[in-house]
């Protein structure tokens, strides 16, 4: 039986990845084309929307269900949102709960395929290891805020196991600090059942991308299941009147890693415990958060 349950898996994922590939290709392109013959003041807010659409079918061919109850964007003027980051994945599923540009890290440009698709749909790219681009980055966000999207950063700065939420990188929270009319959204996304149980905390960092695995093997992963749900909770709009940016990297951290604890509690662990992570990357305290020792460390990356 395991051996036909592993053939039916590897048969999802021949299935699965042509449509994708199919799909996501002749969509840009059309979202491309449209977006042309618009205003280029209209068209950061097109190509998000566009965005958001296109993830939603790529989920329903990925068999993930998305639940997102109460995740509704404050508002006003748009703002900075803030989430903890499992795994390549991560940006798809945020993507169906709101019209965003995302924050990813430089070299996704370069890649094949997918720096294109980054392009296409508005990703704004920074060099963390460059201080002298920190000015540029900040008025690349917020002139995305200005053109009415709101923006989304990861600013762990990397992918987690998924047992919990690592320290914030600063850098991003610049482009809000002291603003009077701006907030940060805490968001956090938790695996909570795989193929219809509650996933364990094994399946949890099975499905996260983290060092010991490739990207190829990660998706491969994920493209394997039959179906996942994933949960998106946010936490209360923070003001970012009157604030520094470590001041709001530490209230969205506090946050985030309350809502993803939540979020475990709630899940039934049937398969054991999740195995120990390397005390480099054990879960921190609340006031050691904050991580400021390098230019490299202030940004977080998609």
């Amino acid at each position: 039986m395991s051996v036909f349950r592993s053939v039916q898996a590897w048969g999802r994922l021949l299935g699965r990845l042509p449509k994708l590939l199919y799909i996501a290709l002749r969509y840009t392109i059309a979202t491309n084309r449209q977006a042309r013959r618009l205003p280029s003041e209209a068209q950061p807010l097109f190509r998000a929307q566009r965005q958001q659409e296109g993830c939603r079918f790529l989920c329903r061919i990925m068999g993930l269900e998305v639940d997102a109850s109460n995740a509704a964007l404050p508002t006003g003027t748009p703002g900075l949102l803030v989430a903890n980051h499992l795994g390549a994945l991560d940006p798809i599923v945020l993507a169906t709960c709101w019209p965003v540009a995302f924050v990813g890290k430089a070299e996704l440009r370069r890649w094949p395929l997918i720096g294109w698709l980054c392009r296409s749909y508005g990703v704004l790219f920074v060099a963390r290891e460059r201080r002298t681009q920190s000015a540029h980055f900040v008025q690349q966000v917020r002139a995305r805020l200005q053109a009415g999207v709101p923006v989304l950063v990861f600013p762990e700065g990397t992918t987690s196991r998924g047992d919990a939420v690592q320290p914030f990188k600063t850098g991003a929270f610049e482009a809000v600090a002291g603003m009077p009319q701006s907030w940060v959204l805490p968001v956090s996304l938790c695996i909570q059942e795989v193929d219809g149980k509650p996933a364990s905390g094994r399946e949890r960092q099975w499905l996260a991308w983290h060092a010991q695995v490739s990207f190829v093997r990660h998706l491969s992963r994920w493209l394997r299941l039959r179906r996942a749900r994933l949960q998106v909770r946010v936490g209360r709009p923070i003001s970012t009147l009157h604030k520094t940016r470590k001041q709001l990297a530490q209230e969205a951290f506090e946050v985030v890693q309350g809502l993803y604890e939540a979020m475990l509690k709630a899940t039934v662990d049937t398969a054991g415990p999740m195995q120990k992570i390397p005390a480099s990357t054990a879960k921190q305290s609340a006031s050691a958060a904050v991580s400021e020792s390098s230019s490299s460390e202030r940004w977080g990356n998609s």
